[in-house]
């Protein structure tokens, strides 16, 4: 069982942590043990597993899943979205047009689905980034393409929400 903590010390500690380079996080939880209140040992090795885990210090996990294995989420802070249209061109549309006719994988198509995906993934990123959150979890995708007149777009959205995760759980004193 995990001793009481104060909230509000934990959250300065949290705070305190993020901020930290690696290296000096590593090497104060090698040296800091037995010599720490609970709160900053806590947010210490919350803070050092955060980072091998690939995130915390501005790196922004985003899964479909609706969390982040190992971890729960300790702050829901906000519906993030992303939204990509892409023109398709009129030679893309053409190249489509004789893929659909005669069979196959269209390549254009394709990649052009792909840049949609990830330039949305990106803006969630630096959504998350400026709310200072650790990961974007339950996102959804949704693709639509518009066509007409000659034209074709491909349309992305993309929807999650933005989390601070932390490793196990804490009494409130």
């Amino acid at each position: 069982m995990t001793p009481a903590m104060d909230l509000g010390l934990l959250e300065r500690a949290r705070q305190s942590c993020r901020k930290m380079p690696y290296a000096a996080l590593a090497k104060a939880a090698k040296e800091g043990e037995g010599e720490m209140v609970p709160e900053a040992w806590f947010a210490l090795n919350e803070a050092l597993r955060l980072r091998q885990a690939g995130m915390g210090d501005g790196k922004v996990v985003i899964t479909t899943a609706p969390s982040v294995d190992g971890y729960q989420v300790r702050q829901t802070l906000d519906i993030v979205s992303a939204e990509c249209a892409l023109g398709m061109g009129m030679l893309s549309d053409w190249l489509a047009g004789l893929t659909d006719t005669f069979g196959g994988r269209s390549g254009t198509t394709q990649n052009a689905l792909k840049a949609a995906r990830e330039t949305c993934q990106a803006e969630l990123r630096q959504q998350a980034s400026a709310l200072d959150a650790d990961a974007v979890i339950a996102v959804t995708f949704t693709y639509s393409q518009f066509s007409g007149q000659s034209k074709s777009m491909i349309f992305v959205v993309a929807v999650g929400t933005a989390v601070r995760v932390g490793a196990g759980s804490i009494t409130v004193i």
